[in-house]
């Protein structure tokens, strides 16, 4: 126990300096995304209603907690009425907040006067999966110039179009003509 003590520093400055240092660390592991989503009553006026969204602002950074983009309230219809009411101020607010001040700001939501209901979820760190690797079929052989030779475009098409693999007799002398034709040229 002795030698983590010596290998801090001496000074209670300095002492202060790597309290901070490992508190700051701390928080920073422990906070978490989240969005929170407020329905403000429409029967507010317009002053009201800033004062209430400066006050859900102040909630959060009073919390100790950083918001991270706060969108314009926009007045939406609401599905069914929420307390006699059938439209709404929504505001969508992202921020990061250590998890424990959670149950703090979803209380003093609660008491808030003119706020008909809010939605707080917490946000998990997105996986971005890779895109599997399409196989290029090759369709058949190319000419000296790198062009695939129409021939061969035309049998892939027949095979697509009739994917029975059994093609019209007529098709088939067309094919073999075609195919002639670009062996003269």
């Amino acid at each position: 126990m002795s030698n983590i003590y010596n290998n801090l520093p001496r000074t209670l400055l300095g002492r202060f300096i790597v309290l901070t240092l490992v508190n700051q660390y701390v928080n920073l592991k422990l906070m978490n995304d989240y969005e929170l989503t407020c329905l403000i009553s429409s029967a507010l006026e317009e002053k009201e209603r800033n004062k209430a969204i400066e006050e859900i602002k102040a909630l959060i950074t009073d919390s100790e907690g950083e918001i991270i983009n706060l969108s314009p309230s926009k007045e939406v219809d609401l599905g069914y009425p929420i307390k006699d009411e059938v439209k709404a101020y929504m505001l969508i607010v992202d921020l990061k907040i250590v998890g424990e001040k959670i149950e703090e700001i979803k209380k003093s939501l609660n008491e808030k006067k003119g706020l008909l209901r809010f939605f707080l979820i917490k946000r998990e760190a997105q996986k971005i999966k890779a895109m599997p690797k399409r196989k290029i079929e090759k369709i058949g052989e190319t000419d000296r110039e790198g062009k695939i030779k129409l021939i061969d475009i035309d049998q892939k098409i027949e095979e697509l179009l009739n994917p029975s693999g059994k093609a019209s007799e007529e098709d088939a002398k067309e094919l073999e003509e075609n195919k002639q034709n670009n062996e003269s040229e």
